[in-house]
């Protein structure tokens, strides 16, 4: 019997992490709040600035043009809240298809870890091949706006590779553990 598959993928950083290395929820508010509240003081800092800088008699002429000017700034920062919404779903929904791939190329792997030799260890080559040119070709090509080439072979429904694997899979298991008959059995 052969070892079980180990699939390893190095997922770049995008959350913030604590000393021992794991993910800290409590770190991303502290930050978050640290941010914040210190966008508030300099703001604060800057109105209390301009208030002993410019007398009030020159800062009441210009009331009404500050009011509108105010209104555009909250109409702008409302289209750039919808923005970072829309990107962030975008972002949300990539890392769950990075999570589904990576789980059912794991699965195929695993599952190939059970076919008879050498169609498992072959099954096995093809996950870590396809998991490997994914993070080592793909991820940076994407990085970088460009799109990676997939190639479709006539025939194939669309779904990539690991439809690709995931069918070579199935084929396999299918004819190697078909169930014997008592006759095939007895010789």
């Amino acid at each position: 019997m052969h070892s079980a598959p180990v699939l390893v993928a190095r997922i770049p950083a995008t959350h913030t992490y604590d000393s021992r290395g794991g993910y800290s929820p409590l770190l991303t508010i502290i930050y978050g709040v640290l941010v914040i509240g210190g966008i508030c003081l300099i703001s604060l800092g800057g109105l209390e600035v301009v208030e002993r800088l410019v007398p009030a008699e020159t800062r009441q002429q210009h009331n009404d043009v500050a009011g509108f000017i105010y209104a555009a700034l909250g109409v702008i920062y409302a289209v750039l809240a919808l923005v970072v919404i829309a990107v962030f779903e975008g972002f949300q929904a990539a890392n769950e298809t990075v999570e589904q791939e990576a789980n059912a190329l794991a699965e195929i792997a695993w599952l190939a870890h059970r076919l008879p030799e050498p169609e498992g260890t072959h099954l096995q080559e093809l996950c870590r091949s396809y998991a490997e040119e994914v993070v080592h070709k793909e991820w940076p090509l994407m990085e970088h706006g460009q799109a990676p080439s997939m190639p479709r072979r006539k025939g194939l429904l669309q779904g990539g590779p690991l439809l690709m694997i995931s069918a070579q899979a199935y084929r396999i298991s299918s004819h190697t553990l078909r169930p014997r008959s008592s006759s095939t059995q007895k010789g």
